[in-house]
């Protein structure tokens, strides 16, 4: 802001790198399971029937890849996001096109 550059500080900086952490492997989103760590579980499905999307007490987040579906009157189509929340029991996906695949995340 005062048009002065400011002052670096690389030995600290390399100081305060973890040259141990890693990148963890990335996961083909052709498998089953996309992701799963400590904080979130990611599943990827191909829907030719209903799949019933409900946990007890869990929420889910359903992302559309292609094809097109509904839960709960709620139309979805590829790209658009969708919140089934906790407290909507007997909720399921139900594929309104063919080919029709979602992610759903979830807490491990």
């Amino acid at each position: 802001l005062d048009g002065k550059p400011r002052e670096l500080h690389p030995e600290k900086s390399l100081d305060s790198i973890d040259f141990d952490d890693f990148e963890p492997t990335v996961t083909p989103a052709s498998e089953v399971v996309v992701a799963d760590c400590p904080f979130f579980h990611v599943e990827k499905k191909t829907l030719s029937s209903p799949l019933a999307i409900s946990k007890t007490g869990d929420f889910s987040i359903v992302t559309s890849l292609e094809g097109a579906l509904e839960c709960a009157g709620v139309p979805l189509k590829p790209g658009e996001f969708l919140l089934v929340p906790a407290c909507l029991e007997g909720a399921s996906l139900k594929p309104t096109a063919p080919d029709t695949s979602v992610l759903i995340t979830r807490l491990p």
